[in-house]
């Protein structure tokens, strides 16, 4: 079976540094990682559906769905476990 290939954006600090340098690695899972300072592109992109995981707050989910701008496609990928492949 073929690896599972996800997107993950997040900004570098101590607690990403390891994952965004390569060296923790998930079994079947081919991680393309993009580092982003830009934290209203990180979360728009992943509303848009263009990353697959992204770092979020609680914050920043509440305020986008209240205001209907969070697509359904983000919600579904953010707790749906079938979307997860879980």
């Amino acid at each position: 079976m073929p690896n599972r290939r996800l997107t993950l954006a997040c900004r570098n600090y101590e607690g990403t540094n390891a994952i965004l340098r390569g060296l923790i690695k998930m079994p079947g899972v081919d991680l393309e990682v993009i580092e982003m300072s830009n934290l209203a592109g990180m979360f728009g992109d992943m509303f848009k559906a263009k990353l697959d995981i992204s770092e979020m707050s609680l914050a920043e989910l509440i305020y986008y769905t209240s205001r209907q701008r969070a697509s359904e496609n983000c919600l579904r990928r953010s707790f749906s476990p079938q979307a997860r492949g879980i």
